[in-house]
Parts: C-alpha cells; sequence; structure tokens
C-alpha cells in the first residue's frame, strides 16, 4: 500500500483515501460499492476514496 493511501476496514467494508497529490492505482478484488462494479484493482484520484467489499480468498484445491 502506498504511503499516502489510508486504508481502514470495518466489517466486511474497506475504505482507501488517497491522501497524495498524485493518483494511485490499489489491486483489491471485489465489489466497489460506489460504482456498484466487480474490481481487481481501483484508480484513486488525489483526495479521492472508495468503498469495497472485498471478495472471499480463493481456495487452493
Amino acid at each position: 500500500m502506498p504511503p499516502c493511501v489510508e486504508a481502514a476496514r470495518r466489517g466486511e467494508l474497506v475504505t482507501l483515501v488517497n491522501h497524495g497529490a498524485d493518483p494511485v492505482t490499489i489491486t483489491i478484488r471485489g465489489t466497489d460499492l460506489l460504482a456498484h462494479t466487480a474490481v481487481g484493482e481501483i484508480v484513486l484520484q488525489p483526495d479521492g476514496f472508495a468503498f469495497v467489499r472485498p471478495s472471499p480468498p480463493e481456495e487452493s484445491p
């Protein structure tokens, strides 16, 4: 996680906030709750934020 990104988890919700001056890409698999779409990564613009419900980890055989 880049040092300019704040991440917090509460229950099933992950909140991501970019406090930096440049866009950053965060790899996280789940559902973007603002866009209502499945994601594998999120691009956070400067001062941007996202709310993500992570997908459960995939099980290995």
